[in-house]
């Protein structure tokens, strides 16, 4: 092959392997969802047992299908949040988890999610190596959402606050905040 060959052979290896994991090229198209797909590749070599939910497949069916947890601090969730979602504190242990929410969980499509994915995988690769070790009745399944909610924001997918729709995003911090495209819904307080 000449180097043009091989460059064209590359790139698309690169777009089938992109849309295998579930990812839309719109998403890959602008720095922050190149950088939270980077991160995400991470995510799932870290976290080799844990499953991943595309926004796109999680948008197949209503929200209300899957019990959503937002790992994220409560002042971040007070800004946006899934439809849905329930407030998880993020140093919850599986055990706690599973006391609290076993029985809501069994037989269910179960998704977690932070701000990009860091927090969320962690507390759900946890409760998935607890439940291998419980006679709980397990959940149907288990996964972290691609790319958290700044993902989800970025898509221009709804949120909500205690107030109705919104579209604005607690970033976690300045430093994280550059993930969201569009700083404009960077917002620290619930309005």
């Amino acid at each position: 092959m000449n180097r043009r060959q091989i460059i064209i052979a590359t790139s698309l290896a690169i777009v089938a392997g992109v849309i295998a994991a579930g990812t839309s090229m719109a998403a890959l198209n602008s720095r922050a969802g190149a950088r939270l797909h980077k991160i995400h590749q991470k995510l799932i070599k870290n976290y080799p047992d844990l499953g991943h939910i595309a926004q796109s497949e999680l948008n197949e069916k209503p929200l209300s299908h899957y019990v959503i947890f937002d790992t994220r601090k409560p002042e971040e969730f007070a800004v946006s949040h899934l439809e849905g979602a329930i407030q998880l504190n993020p140093s919850i242990s599986a055990a706690d988890f599973l006391q609290r929410h076993g029985e809501h969980i069994a037989g269910r499509d179960v998704v977690f999610y932070c701000s990009v994915g860091r927090r969320s995988s962690g507390i759900a690769a946890e409760i998935v190596g607890a439940l291998k070790e419980s006679t709980q009745a397990p959940p149907n399944r288990i996964a972290n959402l691609e790319g958290g909610i700044f993902a989800w924001s970025n898509a221009g997918l709804p949120l909500v606050n205690a107030n109705g729709p919104t579209q604005n995003v607690h970033p976690f911090n300045a430093y994280w905040g550059r993930l969201l495209d569009n700083r404009s819904v960077i917002d620290y307080q619930p309005n």
